[in-house]
């Protein structure tokens, strides 16, 4: 499987805590934090305006709504499967308040107040499709389940304390058979790019352990590395198999807490 597509979303989460890390510092200040640890994420093909977008999306993230932020998709994208087989139909998550519910994956997120969620265009930014924003809600659908990698949601900690992201990786598409293709070697591919990383230290990784969402079960490990401030923080990447995607959940903390964490995930249906 490409590399890329195993780590982007953790480098993502990474740099969304060390951006909001520093939460003594002016405004001005907390800006350029955000500017200089977006750049270590790799892999992103934003459009020309990249600046312009990057500064909107700086501030979007930093304001809190009560509204939901995510537009719920409709029942029908599909993907054709590379085999020619029986199309795969993917069906993207919504946000509704402060939680992040996922029909197709069966999983749902409460958060509280203290949390805020990416709105669809800071999503079509992190898959680079920030240049498609302008195309009719059926079109950004259709383009966004043909993806090899699906960011369907990022909420971050108002005080930048914690982040968490839900995304679909195609193992198809990257050349896998899912039906071969366990939780626990799909964990140690991530394992073994993220030791040969050249963004970040990574240190402590935790065996592969399981816990369960009702009757769904997730395998997950844990790893520590350190913001640009040196600050330590904790990332747990956790993942279940939907169809031709491996549903991860990517939460990144200043602490060590993802096993009272999951006390927010509930099952979706």
């Amino acid at each position: 499987m490409k590399k890329i597509a195993l780590m982007t979303a953790l480098l993502l989460a990474f740099s969304s805590l060390a951006a909001c890390g520093d939460t003594d510092g002016d405004d001005s200040s907390s800006k350029k934090s955000k500017k200089s640890s977006s750049d270590t994420t790799q892999g992103y093909e934003l459009n020309d305006d990249e600046d312009e977008t990057e500064e909107a999306t700086e501030e979007a993230t930093e304001e809190a709504t009560d509204e939901p932020t995510t537009e719920e998709m409709t029942d029908e994208p599909t993907t054709a499967a590379p085999d020619g087989g029986e199309d795969i139909s993917f069906v993207r998550g919504k946000v509704e308040g402060t939680s992040y519910i996922s029909e197709y994956g069966n999983f749902r997120f409460d958060a509280d107040d203290n949390w805020t969620f990416a709105t669809d265009e800071e999503i079509l930014q992190m898959m680079g499709l920030a240049s498609n924003y302008s195309e009719t809600k059926e079109e950004l659908e259709k383009l966004i389940a043909n993806q090899t990698v699906i960011y369907d949601s990022h909420a971050l900690q108002k005080d930048g304390q914690k982040n968490i992201i839900f995304m679909f990786e195609n193992v198809r598409k990257e050349g896998a058979d899912p039906d071969t293709l366990t939780a626990e070697s799909f964990l140690e591919i991530l394992k073994l790019n993220l030791n040969s990383s050249q963004n970040s230290e990574y240190s402590g990784f935790t065996d592969i352990k399981s816990f369960n969402v009702g009757s769904d079960e997730y395998k997950y490990f844990t790893v520590n590395t350190q913001t640009a401030l040196n600050n330590n923080i904790s990332q747990t990447y956790a993942c279940k198999r939907v169809d031709d995607y491996y549903f991860g959940i990517i939460y990144t903390s200043t602490t060590d807490d993802f096993a009272e964490f999951t006390s927010n995930f509930r099952t979706a249906k």
